[in-house]
C-alpha cells in the first residue's frame, strides 16, 4: 500500500517536470494487481480456514452426538442387563423356595401325611410353573402321592373294619362268656341247693 503511494507521488512529480510516467503507471498497476491477488489469496485462505473450522465443528458435534447416542445405548443395555440379572436372581430364589417345599413334601409323604405332602407339592409346582421350570416330575409325584393317599385311606378303612369286626367278635365272645358264666352260676346255685 505504501509502495503505491510512493509511486503516485513519483508519478505526480514526473508529470510536473514533463516526464512521461507510463512506466510508473504500469508499475502502479502491477502493484495494484499484485495487491488484489494477495488480497484474493488471503480471502481464499480465510474462507478455507473458516470452512475448515465449520467442518471441524460439525465433525466434533457429530462425534459428540454419536457419543451421547452410544452413551444412551450403553445405559439402556446396562438397565436391560440389570433387569435381566434381577429376573434371573428372582427365578433362582423362587426355584430354591420350590425345592425347599419339595423337601418338606417328601418329609410329609414319608410320615404318611399325604394331604400336607400334596399341599406342598402343589405349591412347589405353582412356583416352578411361574418361573417356567420343568415340573413334569412333580406332576408325577402328585399323582403317586394321591395314589398312596388313596391306598392309605383304603388300608385305614380296612383296619377300622377289621377293628370293628374284632370288637364285635370280642363283644360276642364276652357276651357268650357272660352267658356261660351266668349259666354256670345258675347250675352251681342249683347244685348247692341240692346239697
Amino acid at each position: 500500500y505504501q509502495a503505491i503511494e510512493q509511486y503516485r507521488r513519483a508519478e505526480v512529480i514526473l508529470n510536473e517536470i514533463g516526464f512521461r510516467s507510463k512506466a510508473v503507471r504500469e508499475m502502479i498497476n502491477k502493484i495494484q494487481k499484485k495487491n488484489k491477488e494477495e488480497l484474493s489469496a488471503k480471502q481464499k485462505e480465510l474462507q478455507f480456514k473458516l470452512q475448515k473450522e465449520k467442518d471441524d465443528l460439525k465433525f466434533q458435534q457429530k462425534i459428540a452426538e454419536n457419543l451421547r447416542v452410544n452413551e444412551m445405548i450403553l445405559k439402556t443395555k446396562k438397565l436391560e442387563f440389570q433387569k435381566q440379572k434381577e429376573r434371573i436372581d428372582y427365578m433362582e430364589k423362587r426355584k430354591e423356595e420350590a425345592f425347599i417345599l419339595l423337601d418338606e413334601a417328601d418329609t410329609y409323604m414319608n410320615q404318611s401325611q399325604y394331604d400336607k405332602a400334596l399341599e406342598y407339592y402343589n405349591s412347589a409346582e405353582l412356583i416352578l410353573n411361574e418361573i417356567q421350570y420343568p415340573s413334569e416330575v412333580i406332576r408325577d409325584m402328585i399323582q403317586k402321592v394321591q395314589e398312596k393317599k388313596k391306598n392309605y385311606e383304603i388300608m385305614k378303612q380296612k383296619e377300622i373294619v377289621f377293628k370293628i369286626q374284632r370288637e364285635k367278635e370280642e363283644y360276642e365272645f364276652q357276651k357268650k362268656l357272660t352267658e356261660d358264666f351266668r349259666k354256670e352260676k345258675e347250675r352251681l346255685s342249683a347244685k348247692k341247693l341240692e346239697f
